[in-house]
């Protein structure tokens, strides 16, 4: 196991890979440029070191490990993976060690103060990434950032801003949250195939919103509960006193400009939006596919995405399991081809980043952005707040702090 000072020096070795690599600057600076930011902006760096993704499905963490590293290094090193990035309040200044509070999963953390050249207070706000150390304590990354703050409501709408911004903070180290959100998910799936008597529906891009408000307003505000005769709203409106925003996703442009654009529900992940939703499934079910203009290259962007999952394959293996095998044999121009094993390899190579994303709810229990239910601990019981993640993108820290 590392001491204090061997994994310090390994944690900083890591962040100097951003710089030291010529390869990875080269790929942090075109990001930069993309997201139009300085290269030199350390949250920027940090995100791209933790979170993106440079070559296929390689992180830097990834390239890191390839080092000549101890088994106690690498396994260290291996738990980058496992940060937690959140917004924390310092319950407890215990000499060597911070206790912080997570304020979006509500579980603490000990975390080494010689991980930071920063002094913090008791009953400060910071925004921190942490990573494990040990199976009981965490170090500071490069984010350690103080949030001043004039007032409770303040601090209440922040978090229920980087809630939004980072949905995946909701469910780390939160079991509870994951299981009650998949509840609601697959409640949510049901009367999803209720309202529009399937799990998919096609329209145009610029129909999606009306499409969304019109199943969302039914569901609050029309279905009944089977057992009060209760609707969302009601008993929502009867506990906290009003009503339940209707859900809203925010989609890119490009999106919604489209003429045809898939809404598909499923029950582990959620809400997707497939653009030309149609002309896909067309290709899998028509034994001519291969007379649809353009059916290679529009097999092959779906492969190629890193915003579609495995969902849209899965479904036409289901239902066209004979020509989905010829479709994909001819893509890949293959002379074999065999479901389940080589469709699950296919998947493993060009939808691994997809993957473990799958793994977590697409809707997060979450109060409403008032004062009062933001309070409220039980209103995961009635609403949710919906994310849909159209790509890898980074997030401004900045404005939180």
């Amino acid at each position: 196991m590392l001491d204090l000072d061997n994994g310090l020096k390994v944690r900083d070795n890591f962040f100097n890979l951003s710089v030291n690599n010529i390869i990875l600057n080269k790929e942090i600076k075109k990001e930069a440029e993309k997201e139009n930011i300085s290269q030199n902006d350390i949250y920027f760096r940090e995100w791209y070191l933790f979170e993106n993704s440079y070559d296929e499905s390689k992180t830097a963490i990834d390239l890191y490990l390839e080092k000549d590293l101890s088994e106690d290094e690498k396994f260290f090193v291996e738990n980058f993976k496992n940060y937690v990035l959140s917004i924390f309040k310092v319950k407890k200044d215990n000499g060597e060690e911070y206790v912080l509070l997570n304020l979006i999963n509500n579980q603490k953390y000990c975390v080494k103060k010689d991980s930071t050249d920063q002094n913090i207070d008791i009953g400060e706000y910071v925004l921190a990434r942490l990573i494990p150390f040990d199976t009981n304590t965490y170090f500071f990354t490069n984010t350690l950032c103080k949030i001043n703050i004039d007032s409770n409501d303040q601090i209440y709408s922040i978090l229920a801003q980087f809630e939004l911004d980072y949905p995946h903070s909701a469910f780390t180290d939160n079991k509870n949250k994951i299981e009650s959100s998949y509840k609601i998910q697959e409640l949510e799936y049901q009367d999803f195939v209720e309202f529009f008597g399937s799990d998919e529906i096609i329209v145009s891009g610029d129909e999606i919103t009306e499409k969304l408000h019109e199943f969302y307003h039914y569901r609050y505000f029309q279905k009944k509960d089977k057992n009060t005769g209760k609707t969302i709203a009601k008993i929502f409106r009867e506990k906290y006193g009003s009503h339940p925003s209707i859900p809203s996703i925010d989609l890119p442009i490009n999106l919604m400009e489209l003429e045809e654009v898939g809404i598909v529900y499923d029950v582990i992940e959620g809400l997707n939006f497939l653009p030309w939703y149609g002309v896909f499934k067309e290709i899998f079910r028509n034994e001519n596919f291969k007379e649809i203009p353009g059916y290679k290259k529009c097999v092959n962007e779906y492969l190629k995405s890193d915003t579609i999952s495995s969902l849209p394959f899965k479904k036409v293996m289901r239902e066209f399991p004979e020509n989905t095998v010829k479709v994909i044999k001819d893509i890949l121009d293959r002379k074999r081809f065999n479901i389940p094993e080589d469709f699950n390899k296919l998947m493993i190579k060009y939808k691994q980043k997809t993957i473990t994303r799958s793994l977590e709810p697409t809707l997060i229990p979450m109060p409403e952005r008032t004062k009062a239910l933001l309070r409220a601990k039980k209103t995961e019981e009635f609403s949710g707040l919906h994310f849909y993640e159209v790509s890898k993108k980074y997030r401004n820290l900045h404005k939180y702090c």
